[in-house]
């Protein structure tokens, strides 16, 4: 444990400089190290001894701390910041093992600069002051620093180091003092910063980029006389410009001297790009006559000779179509500019020489077999495969192969396959009404084959719907097939009209539908017989026949029958259709001479009265309360008047409403 009481009056600050930068150079004034003074407190930096941050918390040896007051932290501590004396300093009490790192950060350094370290020191109690060495990369560098013996007091110590081939260095403070009594101290105002020469602005020159093989000039400027690191890839060292040729990217650092002998290091790299890396094709080989697909890849313009034989020799992917064997040197550049060369072989194959089978004629329905050679394979137009063919035309028919060799190369050979002429031919109507018959007949062979049995040239057919009828005749050498069609049209749908009644010596309009012509019996009392519409003028009730024939030639009859009514009577018909096709839609007292109505009424058969008028030419269509009434038998009730006579008329009855 150690107490010290120390009574200062005044505080002392001794600045002592120990290194510095050579002759014509300076500082930088860019410091490199990060939180020297302690200000951001306990972060920048590191330390094999342990921190801590509370009070009387430094009793332990290898203990530090970051504060303002040395005694918060030790009641024997004395002292106060460097830089203001109201700030951050860091406050140690001293380890027992030698050579402990008290305080180390690695900084990126340029190879071949000078660089000034710099540190404050002062004692926190006078026993036993600490002595501390600078450590760079673990290498002792300058000499050993004596703390003051009295509190209070700063002192600064510094080294001059040059880099070296560095790019980075840890620099470290190392206690080489063991005593645990006393040795207790203080850091602050760390300071690492670059030797600059004030007298020349040292440049080595812009990086340079070149590809294997080229060299890059350099251009070093800012002094009277240049002295270039030995490399075997520098043309001259002692000149400002040497050539650099390296197999590698390579660093080159030069020192330029100004005539008053101030020196700076700087440095240029030249960086190799790699060469294209060319990945071509294989050698190839093609059929004569066939394409070669070239490929390169690697960069980003290509060129291809000779060209006669390319479609494109500006490109990665050409197409070539040589007619003997070539090859093909590609050149490529990348990105950078960088060339690199390859090729490809492409070597010519002959194609095979296939035979066929000659012209041949077969009749019609049977088989050829053709055959091929020439080759270890072959694909004939219709899809078979092997060295035949077995084919059914049924019409003259060319077919090819094509023949492939055991080098790949294909060639092709064609041949003819003919029909026999046609000598079957058919005869007889195509087309009938349904219940009509009609003979066929065939012509040119020696037998016959209809396709219902029959063996004779000619038979008698009544089909009912369109059928196709064939036959099959042989003349002693082919058969040959002929076909017939025949349409059986369907009889005319004829309509003479619905019935009517009429008033004795009146006459009415017949019309005929279904049809383009008609032909009308009896042709008593008819205007025109052979009239699709005539006009009908019967003595008593007469039924008339019509005969309709359409545009196909077929006819059917239907008939209408014509009531006649006798003077003043009334006639109401005992059915009705209220379908609305306009035929019989309406259930309505017909009347004759001088009749009118007076009421016609039209009752269900529970007696409810579904219809009444007392108009004449009004009829019932069948609703109720505007809703159809069902199929059903009705009863009407009639009365009327004779206005010539004024007799009274009544008549009563049944309907039938027909759905």
């Amino acid at each position: 444990m150690k107490h010290f009481v120390f009574v200062l009056l005044s505080f002392l600050f001794i600045q002592q400089m120990n290194a510095q930068c050579p002759n014509g150079g300076s500082l930088s004034g860019t410091e490199l190290v990060v939180n020297g003074n302690f200000s951001s407190g306990n972060t920048g930096f590191s330390s094999q001894y342990t921190y801590c941050n509370s009070s009387l918390c430094l009793y332990p040896e290898s203990y530090y701390a970051v504060g303002t007051n040395p005694t918060f932290f030790h009641d024997a501590f004395h002292g106060v910041d460097h830089t203001t004396g109201t700030g951050n300093l860091m406050i140690i009490n001293g380890s027992g093992i030698a050579n402990t790192d008290i305080w180390c950060e690695t900084i990126s350094v340029q190879p071949y600069a000078n660089y000034v370290f710099s540190y404050w020191l002062s004692s926190m109690v006078t026993s036993n002051p600490a002595q501390l060495q600078i450590e760079m990369n673990g290498i002792s560098v300058g000499s050993i620093a004596t703390a003051p013996n009295v509190t209070y007091l700063w002192q600064q110590h510094s080294v001059l180091w040059n880099a070296g081939s560095n790019t980075s260095v840890e620099v470290c403070l190392v206690n080489e003092n063991t005593a645990l009594g006393g040795n207790d101290f203080g850091l602050d105002d760390i300071s690492f910063q670059q030797c600059v020469c004030t007298s020349a602005l040292v440049d080595a020159g812009p990086d340079h980029s070149i590809c294997p093989g080229d060299s890059a000039q350099l251009s070093a400027s800012g002094g009277a006389f240049f002295a270039w690191k030995q490399s075997p890839y520098l043309s001259d060292t002692a000149v400002s410009n040497p050539f650099a040729n390296p197999a590698s990217t390579t660093k080159f650092y030069v020192t330029v001297f100004d005539t008053s002998g101030c020196s700076g290091i700087d440095s240029t790299t030249v960086f190799v790009n790699p060469p294209p890396q060319i990945v071509v094709s294989a050698d190839t080989a093609i059929c004569i006559g066939s394409a070669a697909w070239l490929f390169a890849s690697g960069g980003i313009s290509y060129s291809w000779s000779p060209a006669s034989t390319l479609n494109d020799s500006l490109i990665s992917n050409p197409i070539a179509q040589p007619d003997s064997f070539t090859t093909y040197f590609v050149t490529v550049a990348d990105t950078n500019g960088c060339k690199g060369k390859d090729s490809i072989h492409v070597s010519i194959l002959a194609l095979p020489q296939p035979i066929i089978s000659a012209d041949t004629i077969i009749c019609k329905f049977t088989q050829a077999i053709l055959s091929a050679s020439g080759g270890v394979s072959y694909l004939w137009d219709d899809g078979a495969m092997g060295d035949t063919d077995v084919v059914s035309p049924l019409i003259n028919s060319n077919y090819s192969v094509v023949v492939t060799d055991s080098n790949g190369c294909s060639n092709s050979a064609l041949t003819n396959v003919s029909i026999a002429p046609d000598f079957l031919t058919m005869s007889g109507d195509t087309e009938i009404c349904i219940g009509d018959n009609t003979i066929l007949s065939g012509n040119g062979a020696s037998t016959y084959l209809w396709n219902n049995g029959a063996t004779t040239s000619s038979i008698t057919v009544s089909p009912t719907t369109f059928t196709t009828y064939t036959l099959i005749g042989f003349d002693g050498t082919c058969f040959d097939t002929a076909s017939l069609n025949v349409t059986v049209d369907p009889l005319p749908n004829v309509d003479a009209g619905p019935d009517v009644s009429i008033a004795l010596g009146s006459s009415t309009t017949l019309i005929a539908s279904g049809g383009v012509s008609a032909q009308w019996s009896p042709g008593i009392s008819l205007s025109c017989m052979d009239c699709i519409s005539t006009m009908a003028s019967p003595m008593d009730t007469t039924v008339y026949y019509v005969i309709v024939t359409d545009v196909n030639g077929c006819s059917a009859e239907d008939s209408v029958t014509v009531s006649t009514i006798p003077p003043d009577d009334v006639f109401i018909p005992n059915a009705f259709t209220p379908n609305g096709d306009g035929l019989n839609d309406l259930l309505m007292p017909i009347l004759s001479g001088h009749t009118t109505t007076e009421s016609f009424a039209v009752f269900n058969r529970w007696g409810q009265e579904v219809f009444f008028t007392s108009s004449s030419g009004t009829g019932w269509d069948g609703k109720f309360q505007s809703q159809p009434e069902a199929m059903d038998v009705f009863v009407y009730y009639f009365t009327g008047l004779d206005t010539e006579t004024g007799e009274k008329i009544v008549k009563k009855g049944n309907v039938f409403l027909i759905r």
